[in-house]
């Protein structure tokens, strides 16, 4: 991810409101770790089990990377934290999709116990 995500959206690459940046950064660091990452390790019937095929190749790929992922994990918590409230807030953006049980202690929580070692 680079420093400002929002700026790679179709017609927004010349937008440098710093409020609308840093809302969409931390909207897409919350995602990355919950969909691309806790989505495949939290526990969950059968029934919910999307990409079994994959998931020994997923299972393989975090457990390599997992010092890595709860570094990063750590670090994009403590960006959000140390950045408090912006005048922009994620219910401003257009595209926002709103995580309202996913929070950064309970996301790294689940990283630690779920993320294969």
């Amino acid at each position: 991810m680079n420093s400002t995500p929002y700026c790679n959206e179709p017609s927004f690459e010349n937008d440098r409101h710093v409020g609308r940046i840093e809302a969409y950064n931390r909207n897409v660091r919350m995602y990355t770790a919950v969909a691309a990452i806790l989505d495949h390790v939290r526990p969950k019937p059968k029934s919910r089990q999307a990409n079994a095929e994959f998931m020994d190749v997923i299972q393989t790929h975090l457990r390599h990377k997992r010092a890595a992922i709860l570094a990063t994990t750590a670090h994009w918590a403590a960006l959000d934290a140390a950045g408090g409230k912006s005048k922009v807030h994620l219910s401003d953006l257009p595209w926002r999709r709103v995580l309202p049980n996913e929070t950064w202690p309970g996301v790294l929580e689940d990283l630690k116990r779920y993320l294969p070692q």
